[in-house]
This record gives structure tokens, sequence and C-alpha cells, in this order.
């Protein structure tokens, strides 16, 4: 099982190589698989059902560097939440990766000093309410050849470290994307690709060259950089567009009222 495997790459054997049958259903035997030395996923198509690897929350290595590579996997997730102050180092890479309803990474790093270092190339993600790809933490994330539809704010960089974060979306496209719904306030920073930079001690860079946006949700455009809800927290960011039409909006707090006009 996927749990059996992920365990004996706990225990000592690094680099461990895990290979699916084509087009298998991946049964759930436990909610999270965690992840403390370097793996590769070779899914062949493999459907996970939205099942996550689990980085940083559960177990973990101490500050150490991790590589996960995921290979043409359908509703994997990797996620993490760090509890404490190591300085992990999380390189992970999706590739021809597909999701439908599900995240391909979420991960929280605002109360510690670990890194995320996350790239998707060739992947498609369809039909999700929330980010496709969210995280607080210093790092870097790259997203090449990819395509998005239907989701609420695929691209959500919400940075709340000291350190640096930097953004690369190329040749991706965003279709109907973003979103209306008052849920959670999802309309106040729902956008196809969202850039936030709540710690005035940190910095984000992104650049977003050869990208296509066709109908998006919403009235907070295609990019979307700054939070404009009441009472939050919103420093510099530095954004740039190369051959792409984009309508690029900058927000600050107060943008939407407390009462969400």
């Amino acid at each position: 099982t996927l749990k059996a495997a992920l365990a004996a790459a706990q225990t000592g054997t690094d680099n461990v190589q895990i290979v699916c049958r084509p087009g298998a259903t991946i049964i759930s035997d436990g909610s999270h698989y965690n992840v403390t030395n370097n793996v590769t996923i070779y899914a062949n198509g493999a459907d996970f059902g939205g099942k996550d690897l689990s980085i940083g929350t559960y177990a973990a290595p101490k500050d150490s560097t991790t590589t996960i590579n995921i290979y043409d996997a359908k509703n994997l997730v990797v996620w993490g939440q760090p509890v404490d102050e190591r300085a992990d180092v999380w390189n992970v890479n999706f590739t021809d990766c597909v999701n439908d309803g599900w995240n391909f990474l979420m991960y929280r790093g605002e109360t510690g000093k670990a890194t995320i270092n996350a790239t998707l190339t060739g992947c498609k993600a369809t039909g999700f309410k929330d980010s496709i790809i969210h995280t607080t933490a210093d790092g870097s994330i790259t997203i090449k050849n990819c395509e998005f539809a239907n989701n609420c704010a695929p691209v959500n960089i919400a940075h709340k470290q000291t350190g640096a974060m930097t953004v690369t979306v190329e040749n991706s496209t965003f279709t109907n994307c973003g979103s209306t719904s008052t849920e959670n306030k999802l309309n106040q920073y729902a956008a196809p690709v969202r850039i936030v930079n709540n710690n005035a001690a940190g910095t984000v860079a992104t650049e977003v060259t050869n990208c296509t946006f066709a109908d998006t949700v919403g009235n907070n455009g295609d990019i979307l950089i700054g939070d404009g809800r009441d009472g939050k927290d919103s420093n510099d960011v530095t954004l740039t567009v190369k051959n792409t039409d984009a309508n690029v909006q900058a927000q600050k707090p107060g943008y939407y009222a407390a009462n969400g006009a």
C-alpha cells in the first residue's frame, strides 16, 4: 500500500521510488501520509482521491532538505502546516498531474522558518472552489505550461514570513477562474493569480509571462496584488507582466469594507 511504502521511506530508506499500477484507484489506508525522506512517485495516472502527502506537520526531519517528485498523478495533494521553528526545506515537483476538485499544494508556514519550493509543469486543475496552489511561506513557486479552469483562486500566495518568496507563472491558461460567492468572503480575494505580502519584513516578487486569462469571474481582475479586505495587513509586492493580456488590480485594506461593500 501507499502507506506502507511511505512508512518504509521514513525508516531510513532514502530516495524511495513508488510505481503505481496504471490507472489504479488508491484505497485510503490513512488520513495523512507523512513524508520525511526523499521520494518519487510514478503514478501512471493513478487516482488518489484527494489524499495528501503531509510535510512537516505530524512528522518531519529536523532542519533538512526533502524532495518530493510526483509524475502523472490524479487528485494527489501535498499539505503541510509546520508547528514549530524547524528550518525544513521542502522541494515539491508535480509533473503532468491532474486534479479534478482538489488542490495541488496547501502549505502554511507563517509560524516557523520552513521553506517551500514548488514546481508545477504540464498540470491541469478544474472545479475547485478554493486555492490550487496556496502558501504563506518563504521560497519559490514556479508554474509552467499548466491549465486552470473553474477555480476560485488557482495561484494564491499570501506571504507571511520574513524572508523572500518568488512566483513565476509561464505559458499557462486560466479560464473561468475567480468567484462572486460571499461564503468566507471568497469574492473579496478570489482571482486567477493573487499575490499578497502580509509581512513588512518579507518580500514577494512575481513574474507572469505568456499567459492567457479568459472569462474571469468577479471584480478582482486577472491578477490581484494586495489584500483589500478590512483589517488585513498588506505590504509591497513587485509584479512583472510580459506578453500577457491581463487586468491587473492593486488593492489595500479597506478596498472592501467590513460589511463587504
